[in-house]
């Protein structure tokens, strides 16, 4: 290393529920909590999964040198989303660099436990023994 600390921080996404009216989900055939769930879920996955394989890439560009990744996870709090869409999108990400010498940072506007729990849920169920937050 130059003496310079390598990191990459990318922007995500994710839908605001705030004002969403449960009339203009009457509709639906599935259940308004499934289809909210199933929307986040479509938006935020795929943005962490791309995240995690831009980092995947950062660490063999860099020869496995160690650097920090920084990820934004928007929505678990005035968004409104469901903690199972974000819990999916961390375990993705997580998933993606487990086997790279990538320290995982998430960061949220409002710093909580919630972002951690799920962080620490997610390393759980992927078999990994480590966690930043």
């Amino acid at each position: 290393m130059d003496g310079k600390t390598n990191q990459i921080q990318i922007f995500a996404a994710a839908p605001s529920l705030q004002r969403l009216k449960k009339d203009k989900l009457a509709n639906l055939n599935k259940s308004d909590e499934d289809f909210i769930i199933d929307v986040c879920k479509a938006l935020m996955v795929p943005q962490f999964e791309m995240i995690g394989k831009l980092a995947a890439a950062r660490s063999c560009a860099l020869n496995g040198e160690r650097f920090n990744l920084h990820v934004w996870v928007p929505g678990t709090g005035v968004f409104k989303n469901p903690l199972e869409s974000t819990f999916e999108a961390i375990k993705v990400i997580l998933n993606n660099v487990k086997d790279y010498n990538i320290d995982v940072y998430l960061h949220r506007r409002f710093e909580n436990s919630i972002t951690g729990i799920l962080m620490d849920k997610a390393i759980s169920e992927l078999g990994l023994g480590y966690s930043k937050h």
